[in-house]
């Protein structure tokens, strides 16, 4: 053997060893293609199209099918692998690939259609070694990104079920049908989920639970039946510049389960959760198929919400942990509220929206059930967006559900802090903020160590009763003990309120339980909503710097218009039975701190010099003019909210950039649009402007590659 091969020979051993030594094997690239063939035909790992005599099978395959073969059969690939997915539709469900699809009823048109889904995708052995799912030209957006498109009603388009280290990049999901799930108000526009065959329907663009070290980037899932994202028990997830649009029931579900808390069948997310540069708009709605036309395309009529058959949540959330950040990010026109983390239990994470608009939702803009950080945010509370809309069907839509309140505050509790600093809050409605009750059901999850017979218990993930030991269990945020609070229950009706008392017994992990508390018999479910009523100490906070709060006459649910002279309070902090009864509303009520803002049409009489609030008007442009009762969304789709150049608060002092706002929060130094603010400037909003040149615009927003939409 010369010196040549032998060095050769022992590259090739080290690099086995090593391989070896890992515990890896290297990792593969796959193509897929329109022009590409069978399994049997190409190996799918060359990026070329298939023809006959094609050497050594070096060709990409014509289906992600392939690769992940449906309902829920082996992988091809192995976690760490890459897909490339070049440009053009592919259909995903029966008859996806035509005679070579899987040899199964449900692939093949026969019963079951909904089932022919891909399997889950694997995952990646750590987290800089994911599994990627591409589109092909991610890096510069030469081609345009493939199109998975569901039909026969399949329940989900990918599958990240259990799947860790996944990256998913340069996708469009879709559908190709032109309704939505359970539209029983216009029957026209509702999906056939009875009888086969169900046509080119599909529920959701993703589903996913028990997931951990997820990205979505550049990722548009639009027009779906359903949702786009059915999703809960998350760890770790990033969704940069994802687009939520146009899809019938919702944006983001998070109810994957009802399972006691912490047990895996449960909802709740862990770690961090970050929805960057984003956009969910208009679910609720049915997207026009195809889609042509102006934006938002919607088919007339097509939107609808609560008491329609219909949800219409942007992004709403089961019982939750973690620290969620929304940057950049706009949430608009969904048929119920923008935002709901009503649910987040508190004991571990908080709520960030930074440079973030809501605007439009028919329900609550913005609900938070833990502390939170609010900064350069718009939050516009037109919920009668859709009230006499074309866009919408009319009868038994749920204009301004739950009274349109743009901001809703639970679950307060000892140390429990919320800021809103430099952001603009502008909407006909009654009560700006809300702050909730005292005590909160959210907060009770688990069963623990319950005993007695399976049949004697009673549970979900807010509580546990068992009837034959006469007990009840709950689990309690951190190390708050039950014994300094009080425990409310609320029997079938729903009416009758009944304090129970005792001394609660601790089990473990923050589980306790009482006894003797008179638990029903006859199998009924004994409690039907648990409030743990904390008794708050003080410290509790609402800290507002820099806010502008400008008041409109009221837009009545009940007369369906406009009541002229009618403003808004700023904040209402009611108690846990909503008449200002719980504890942290009379005993240590919640501290609001509202300093170096403007208050203006509002019913709290915050004008005051000592804390530079002024009552003036700030001369917002884009607001539609009341006088006339007109419709709201006759005046556009998005109201500037920008300080005018002659607005009087120009002159005024402000909490400077920098200034620190309450524990770790300072004043942010630039804008809602990036813009710099200097540290000499007067920040009053969300949008920066001075004395010596008007405002600019607001910057455009992409809805989909290449569209913009007006100001």
């Amino acid at each position: 053997m010369d010196l040549r091969t032998r060095i050769y020979s022992s590259a090739i051993f080290t690099l086995l060893f090593l391989f070896v030594w890992s515990g890896t094997t290297p990792a593969s690239t796959y193509y897929v293609r329109k022009d590409g063939g069978s399994l049997t035909q190409c190996t799918g790992l060359i990026d070329a199209p298939y023809q006959e005599g094609v050497v050594e099978r070096n060709c990409a395959v014509n289906h992600l099918f392939w690769l992940l073969p449906p309902p829920n059969k082996a992988p091809v690939v192995a976690g760490g692998d890459t897909i490339v997915i070049g440009p053009g539709e592919y259909m995903m469900g029966m008859n996806a690939v035509g005679d070579a699809a899987p040899n199964t009823s449900a692939c093949q048109g026969g019963t079951g259609t909904f089932t022919c889904m891909m399997p889950a995708i694997p995952s990646g052995p750590d987290a800089t070694h994911p599994t990627v799912i591409t589109g092909k030209n991610w890096d510069n957006k030469s081609t345009t990104p493939p199109q998975l498109w569901g039909a026969g009603r399949t329940d989900h388009i990918l599958s990240l079920a259990k799947s860790n280290n996944v990256v998913l990049r340069y996708l469009d999901i879709t559908d190709h049908a032109q309704c939505g799930y359970n539209f029983i108000s216009n029957p026209s526009l509702m999906c056939n989920r009875s009888v086969p065959p169900y046509g080119y329907q599909a529920d959701y663009g993703i589903y996913a639970a028990d997931s951990s070290n997820v990205q979505l980037k550049d990722v548009s899932i639009h027009g779906m039946a359903s949702g786009a994202i059915h999703a809960g028990r998350l760890t770790n997830w990033t969704l940069d510049n994802v687009t939520m649009h146009g899809n019938g029931f919702n944006g983001w579900n998070g109810d994957v389960g009802h399972g006691a808390y912490g047990s895996g069948t449960d909802s709740s997310m862990h770690g961090s959760i970050k929805i960057l540069n984003s956009k969910v708009n208009y679910n609720g709605c049915v997207e026009s198929y195809p889609v042509a036309g102006k934006y938002p395309y919607i088919v007339a009529g097509g939107c609808y919400g609560q008491g329609q058959g219909g949800y219409g949540d942007g992004i709403g959330m089961y019982y939750t942990e973690g620290d969620w950040l929304f940057e950049n990010t706009e949430i608009n026109h969904n048929t119920q509220d923008g935002v709901d983390l009503l649910y987040h239990t508190g004991q571990t994470g908080k709520v960030s929206m930074k440079k973030v608009r809501l605007e439009g939702n028919a329900g609550q803009q913005l609900k938070i059930g833990a502390s939170g950080d609010i900064e350069n945010t718009v939050i516009i509370g037109n919920c009668n967006y859709f009230f006499n809309n074309p866009l919408a069907t009319q009868t038994a839509f749920p204009h301004c559900r739950a009274a349109g309140t743009p901001i809703a505050f639970q679950g307060w509790r000892p140390g429990h802090n919320v800021s809103i600093v430099n952001s603009t809050i502008v909407g006909p409605n009654k009560i700006f903020i809300e702050l909730g009750s005292g005590g909160s059901a959210s907060n009770a999850a688990g069963s623990g160590n319950v005993g007695g017979s399976a049949a004697s218990i009673r549970y979900d993930n807010q509580f546990a009763v068992s009837q034959t030991l006469d007990t009840i269990w709950l689990r309690w945020p951190g190390s708050y003990n039950p014994n300094n609070g009080q425990v409310i229950v609320r029997f079938n009706s729903y009416n009758t309120k009944v304090p129970i008392s005792g001394t609660w017994i601790h089990d473990h992990d923050g589980i306790y339980h009482l006894t003797g508390i008179g638990a029903q018999t006859g199998g009924n479910y004994v409690f039907n909503d648990i409030i743990k009523a904390y008794v708050c100490d003080g410290t509790e906070k609402l800290v507002s710097r820099n806010n502008i709060f400008a008041g409109m006459e009221w837009w009545s649910t009940s007369i369906k218009r406009i009541v002229p002279g009618v403003y808004p309070d700023i904040t209402y902090l009611n108690g846990w039975d909503g008449n200002g009864t719980g504890s942290c509303a009379k005993v240590n009520p919640v501290i609001f701190d509202n300093r170096d803002g403007i208050a203006f049409n509002t019913k709290d009489n915050e004008c005051s010099d000592t804390k530079n609030v002024l009552c003036v008007d700030p001369k917002l442009t884009g607001i539609p003019p009341f006088a006339g009762y007109a419709d709201i969304h006759a005046y556009g789709e998005r109201w500037n909210v920008m300080p005018k150049f002659d607005s009087p608060a120009v002159s005024k002092s402000s909490t400077l950039p920098g200034g620190r706002v309450i524990g770790s929060v300072t004043v942010p130094n630039k804008d809602v649009r990036g813009l710099l603010r200097p540290a000499t400037s007067i920040t009053w909003g969300a949008y920066e402007y001075n004395a010596v040149a008007p405002p600019p615009d607001p910057v455009k927003l992409r809805v989909r590659q290449g569209e913009q939409i007006p100001n």
